[in-house]
């Protein structure tokens, strides 16, 4: 007898450095660290989950004081450099200038936890508002359709 096939539909979030992902399964969200050579797992049902929440996160702000600051260092560093040292500083300067746009894009970032009858799990996949947005949109309707049939009450 063959085990049984599952089919996995891919959830909006992702990390730059560490790999997490989230999977919409049959029955469960799968969450999915991949660190390097190794791999975590999370298996949350989808009747268990009791809430989702987000909060917002100073880590953009953090990013961008950090390239702004960078992307500065390496433009006056060019403005006072010669020859070839002063195209690379301006090159660097240039890359950490895109990365600051690209931190601004990226939109507000947040922290998000999905709560089960065994407590809370942090997402780190889901580190930006924007994704977080999209996720509960997904997993509404498969929460929903987990969820026991409300009991009626006779007056």
């Amino acid at each position: 007898m063959s085990p049984r096939r599952r089919d996995y539909r891919r959830l909006p979030g992702r990390v730059m450095l560490a790999r997490h992902t989230l999977w919409a399964g049959d029955d469960h969200l799968l969450s999915v660290a991949n660190h390097g050579f190794s791999e975590r797992y999370h298996r949350l049902d989808y009747g268990q989950i009791l809430g989702v929440y987000t909060s917002p996160s100073r880590s953009r702000r953090i990013w961008t004081l950090v390239f702004a600051m960078s992307a500065a260092t390496m433009f006056l560093n060019a403005s006072l450099l010669l020859g070839r040292l002063r195209w690379t500083a301006l090159g660097a300067g240039v890359g950490l200038a895109l990365c600051l746009l690209l931190n601004e894009l990226l939109g507000p970032t947040c922290r998000t936890w999905v709560r089960t009858v065994t407590g809370f799990h942090l997402m780190p996949a889901l580190n930006r508002t924007r994704a977080a947005d999209r996720f509960l949109a997904a997993l509404r309707p498969l929460v929903a359709a987990a969820a026991p049939p409300a009991e009626e009450t006779s007056a």
